[in-house]
């Protein structure tokens, strides 16, 4: 029986139809000086990434958390404007929700 193609994915196009639903490549987040530090949608997260996160422990640096994420550029641009780590997690949790929420077909209202 040969799958209908309402349930057939194309290699390559997946990421890509989720990032246009979503509205943008990457997520930006602006810290209390006006500074604007992007990174990517966790579903874009490179094998480096996905590796260090699994490697970090609770005796870890909260800063640690943050160089995975934004890179050593963007965690030193995020030190410098005084970044709160704890808030770039709510942040990146409130992601991963707005993504399942556009997978699940629902409508959120966008941030700004």
């Amino acid at each position: 029986m040969a799958a209908s193609k309402r349930n057939r994915y194309r290699a390559g196009e997946v990421k890509a139809q989720l990032r246009d639903a979503l509205g943008s490549d990457q997520i930006e987040y602006e810290l209390d000086d006006g500074t604007v530090i992007a990174f990517p949608w966790p579903f874009d997260y490179t094998a480096e990434q996905k590796k260090a996160f699994k490697a970090l422990t609770d005796d870890d640096d909260e800063m640690e958390f943050v160089r995975v994420v934004l890179g050593d550029d963007g965690a030193d641009l995020f030190e410098a404007a005084g970044g709160d780590p704890d808030e770039l997690a709510l942040v990146i949790a409130e992601c991963s929700e707005k993504v399942q929420d556009v997978r699940a077909g629902r409508k959120r209202p966008t941030r700004s």
